[in-house]
């Protein structure tokens, strides 16, 4: 056992250039997740470690406490384990839910894959996922809150992966689309009794300006 920890300490230190200190530190939080029944094997452990590591929370950053590395290792762990998915793609969507504006932070993106991924089928988990990744962008830019935009995706998902896909699709040409100014832009907004400049602008803002303009 002790072996294995320190070779897994040791490949973990030298996949992310850390420390002697952030090593360390890497060791004992890998150990006590193991301890207390985190992971298939220590081995894993130590893979959602990294990824957490590489993505979310840097080991060798002391602004990040070792409570929150091990609360963000264990979410990643339980995610994988209830939903049949790899750890280290886990990690990865929950770190670009922070990117594209969906999540505020890691936690709370892990809390809305969750919840999502529980009121969907089985079979649409990973379209879901695949879908938010690729279209949350789209969704925060025009002011949908990471709520907001799941329960979108969500109902979408329920008729099926074309559906949801058509769902993305319309949200992002329409924010592509409303702030263009192209003449054919131009001419919709006309036909539907708006200013097309002041839409536009609205919709660029983000936040709540966009949301409100695109409720308009």
């Amino acid at each position: 056992g002790a072996i294995e920890r320190d070779a897994g300490r040791d490949k973990l230190a030298a996949a992310l250039g850390l420390s002697s200190a952030g090593s360390e530190r890497a060791g004992a939080i890998a150990g006590g997740l193991y301890a207390n029944a985190y992971g298939d094997s220590l081995g894993q452990v130590n893979e959602a470690l990294e990824a957490v590591g590489s993505t979310l929370a840097p080991i060798d950053s002391w602004a990040t406490t070792d409570a929150e590395l091990t609360a963000l290792t264990a979410k990643a762990l339980d995610f994988a384990t209830v939903f049949g998915v790899d750890v280290t793609e886990a990690v990865q969507r929950a770190g670009s839910f922070v990117e594209n504006g969906l999540a505020r932070d890691a936690t709370h993106a892990f809390d809305l894959m969750v919840d999502s991924a529980q009121r969907v089928p089985a079979a649409m988990r990973g379209d879901l996922l695949e879908a938010a990744d690729e279209y949350g962008k789209h969704l925060a830019g025009l002011g949908f809150t990471g709520e907001e935009a799941f329960a979108l995706l969500v109902e979408a998902s329920k008729k099926g992966p074309i559906a949801l896909d058509k769902a993305g699709d319309a949200i992002k040409e329409f924010q592509i689309r409303s702030t263009d100014m192209s003449a054919t832009s131009v001419d919709a907004y006309k036909a539907i009794g708006l200013n097309a400049e002041e839409m536009a602008g609205k919709l660029l803002a983000g936040g709540e300006t966009a949301r409100g303009g695109f409720d308009e």
